[in-house]
C-alpha cells in the first residue's frame, strides 16, 4: 500500500502512555505493515529491529514492549488487528470503487494489467508522446461511459494528459487540444 489513513486521534488515544521511543517504533512497525501488506515476521527479531532502527539494547527492549502490547505472535508473525482489516478492506475494494455495472479487476491483476500497457506502449504517452515519467493506464472510453477493462481500452498517458482527460471521450479530449 502507497497509502493508509493514519487517525490522529486514534493513534494519540492508543499510544499517549508510551515513551517517544516507543511511539516511534510503534508508528514504524505500521508503516512496514502496511508497506509489505503483511504481519512482521516474527522469526529474526533481530532482523524486524534492524528494519525499524531499533539498534540499541534499550531500543529493543522498546520494542519488544511494543510487540507484546500491540502485536499478536501467531505461526511466527506479529499480527496487528486494525492493519489486517484495512488492508482486507483496501485489497478487496480493487483498484477503483466496483459498481455492479463493470466491475474494476482486483489490485493485484490491475498492477500487471498497467505493465502490459505500459510495455505495449514503450513507456510513452499516446496523447502527447511523452516519455517515461509518471505514467498512468487511462480507460479511452471511461468506464463510466460503458469502457471497458479490455487492453484494447487502455492506452498508458503521463499524468498531465490523464487529468486533462479525465473521464471524457477521446474525442471530446481531442478536440479540446486542436
Amino acid at each position: 500500500m502507497n497509502y493508509y489513513n493514519y487517525h490522529i486521534g486514534d493513534f494519540n488515544n492508543a499510544t499517549r502512555h508510551l515513551t517517544r521511543v516507543e511511539r516511534s517504533l510503534y508508528r514504524d512497525l505500521i508503516d512496514v505493515y502496511y508497506d509489505t501488506e503483511q504481519p512482521l515476521n516474527g522469526c529474526d527479531f533481530d532482523r524486524l529491529a534492524k528494519k525499524v532502527l531499533a539498534n540499541s539494547d534499550e531500543e529493543k527492549k522498546a520494542l519488544k514492549d511494543v510487540l507484546d502490547e500491540f502485536f499478536t505472535l501467531c505461526d511466527d508473525h506479529y499480527h496487528n488487528e486494525r492493519c489486517d482489516k484495512e488492508i482486507a478492506k483496501w485489497k478487496g475494494r480493487g483498484w477503483f470503487p466496483a459498481t455492479e455495472e463493470s466491475a474494476r479487476p482486483g489490485i493485484d491483476e490491475w498492477k500487471a494489467t498497467r505493465l502490459r500497457i505500459f510495455e505495449r506502449d514503450a513507456f510513452t504517452c499516446r496523447y502527447c508522446g511523452a516519455v517515461g515519467g509518471k505514467l498512468e493506464c487511462d480507460h479511452i472510453e471511461p468506464v463510466s461511459l460503458g469502457g471497458s477493462n479490455d487492453d484494447e481500452n487502455l492506452a498508458t498517458a503521463c499524468k498531465p494528459c490523464n487529468r486533462k482527460k479525465s473521464n471524457k471521450p477521446l474525442y471530446v479530449f481531442l478536440g479540446e487540444r486542436m
